[in-house]
């Protein structure tokens, strides 16, 4: 029987090559192997012919020796069209490189009916068939692979775009959020303040008032003794009643002067220096003592009680101090004695621990919920926001602390009613 000779011969030992046919069907004169071959040759070839993915077989020389229908239809050239020309000149220049064993993208036009581009994945794989060399050239459509992968790419720089949009607003909502708090801060900060000054000068207007009173008495007395002295009806016994009278009266406008001189000194000294950013040594014990008594008009119906060393002495910014402790004690007054008109007790005691400042603070109020131990320290929490809380009392103490000192506040659980903190700063 005759050999199959040219693209059949070609196709006939391919096939055998993929399918692993076996050898010998053409070297044995047995009629019905060749007849099973050749039947699986027509299957085999009709298989690849309906392959959507391009085929051309191709010589070392780079001539085409075959290629299916989807070849046809990809560079809409006839079979005998493509036969004649040089896979090279096919692929433009891409043969040698596809070759060297890289596989590459390479977009090629097919006049469809819908006018679609396409995108095919070449890949060359050499093969032997009977001592041949021949290279196999697959084209394989990867339009929706491609076109997925562009979509993934338009959509992750639009992403990108919008993460970039959303987090240049974010930093501007949140530079407009510190902003605001700080104005807040400031403004709860400068709050405190006037609670000082509207409690100090209500406090003043009692030993003036006094003053005044008794000067004006005096004034009086002293005209009586003039109007007595002209008409000749000053005795000595009036005099001496008058001297002991002036004596009384002075004594009385010096002490409630010297009152309304010692909150003045106190307030001017912390109103200064809860302006003031600048630090100098101070004796902490004794500061925070002129800071409790500026603070008097707002505790004076309950009581007061600071202990400690006398002799440390911190160099440090007294305003910070002035905050902690004038928004301590107000939030006992407000929040912890809402409930106890007088009578309530308030504690303050420093000490040195080591190389650290301690001070420990309490009260015997109402105390503290375990949901208000652990929010306490948030900017804008309160439990009174309905009477005009803020929320920022705690909160500025837990900055100054933390932030300013470089310390450590807590909130102590208490076995009794009241409230406890604990401050700790490294000397």
């Amino acid at each position: 029987m005759k050999k199959p000779s040219g693209s059949d011969a070609d196709w006939d030992a391919l096939r055998q090559q993929i399918i692993g046919l076996g050898e010998g069907s053409h070297s044995k004169n047995y009629y019905p192997a060749l007849k099973q071959s050749r039947d699986a040759l027509i299957r085999f070839r009709g298989v690849v012919e309906e392959i959507p993915d391009m085929i051309l077989i191709v010589d070392d020389q780079g001539n085409i020796l075959d290629l299916n229908r989807a070849a046809e239809k990809v560079f809409s050239k006839s079979r005998k069209e493509l036969m004649n020309l040089s896979v090279d000149l096919l692929l433009e220049g891409r043969y040698d490189i596809l070759k060297s064993g890289t596989s590459e993208v390479d977009r090629l036009f097919a006049d469809e009916e819908d006018g679609v581009k396409i995108y095919r994945e070449l890949e060359v794989r050499p093969v032997r068939v009977e001592h041949k060399s021949l290279w196999v050239v697959i084209g394989r459509n990867v339009t929706y692979r491609i076109k997925a992968e562009q979509e993934l790419r338009l959509v992750n720089e639009n992403l990108e775009e919008l993460v970039q949009e959303r987090t240049a607003s974010i930093e501007e909502q949140m530079v407009l959020l510190k902003d605001t708090q700080n104005q807040l801060i400031l403004s709860a900060k400068m709050a405190v303040l006037g609670t000082l000054v509207a409690g100090v000068a209500h406090e003043i207007n009692n030993p003036l008032g006094i003053g005044i009173t008794a000067s004006s008495a005096l004034v009086s007395k002293i005209r009586e003794l003039k109007n007595s002295q002209e008409g000749g009806n000053l005795t000595e016994e009036d005099f001496i009643d008058f001297l002991d009278y002036l004596s009384q009266s002075a004594s009385l406008i010096q002490t409630n002067l010297e009152r309304a001189g010692e909150l003045v000194k106190s307030f001017k000294q912390v109103a200064v220096d809860q302006s003031s950013e600048q630090s100098r040594k101070i004796f902490i014990l004794l500061y925070l003592e002129e800071v409790v008594q500026s603070l008097y008009p707002q505790w004076k119906k309950h009581r007061v009680h600071i202990m400690g060393d006398e002799n440390i002495q911190i160099k440090t910014v007294p305003g910070d101090w002035s905050q902690i402790l004038t928004n301590l004690i107000i939030n006992s007054v407000v929040h912890g004695f809402r409930e106890i008109k007088t009578g309530g007790e308030v504690e303050i005691r420093v000490s040195r621990e080591r190389d650290d400042l301690v001070v420990h603070y309490k009260d015997n109020g109402c105390g503290l919920s375990d949901e208000q131990i652990e929010k306490i320290f948030d900017p804008f929490y309160t439990t009174a926001r309905e009477s005009g809380g803020t929320g920022l009392g705690m909160h500025i103490v837990y900055n100054i602390v933390t932030l300013r000192m470089g310390g450590d506040i807590r909130t102590n659980r208490m076995d009794k009613p009241g409230s406890s903190f604990s401050i700790r700063i490294p000397l």
